[in-house]
């Protein structure tokens, strides 16, 4: 990849944006141009294909929780192919900063189900 002129951009921009946030961005405009990017098997009931309508992009953010445990949590960027760099770093800074319960609050309710549970769910 050639991203000079990105880097000289980005250190010259009044609002930084983070390069995972650029990546994401890119990538899943990467993906709206070729579909198959969106597939995924699924293979229960039937086996089969799925295509996504749109790219849905996951990143791992270790932070503390309210107790101060080291956490692993995913946040997730839906529709990022046609959200702005600022409303996805805007993301990001939440999904680092904000409280885990504004931000993670499904996940925080499913990780206190049983593993039955939650393999019923996921399906």
């Amino acid at each position: 990849m050639q991203i000079g002129e990105l880097a000289r951009v980005r250190e010259n921009a009044s609002f930084r944006v983070a390069w995972s946030t650029l990546f994401a961005k890119a990538y899943a405009m990467v993906c709206q141009q070729l579909p198959e990017l969106r597939e995924l098997f699924v293979g229960y009931p039937t086996k089969h294909l799925y295509r996504h309508p749109h790219s849905v992009a996951s990143l791992s953010v270790h932070r503390k929780d309210d107790s101060g445990q080291k956490r692993l949590i995913w946040g997730r960027w839906n529709d990022a192919e046609s959200t702005s760099l600022v409303d996805l770093q805007y993301q990001l800074d939440a999904f680092c900063h904000a409280p885990l319960s504004d931000v993670f609050s499904e996940g925080l309710i499913l990780e206190r189900r049983s593993a039955l549970v939650r393999l019923v769910l996921w399906w």
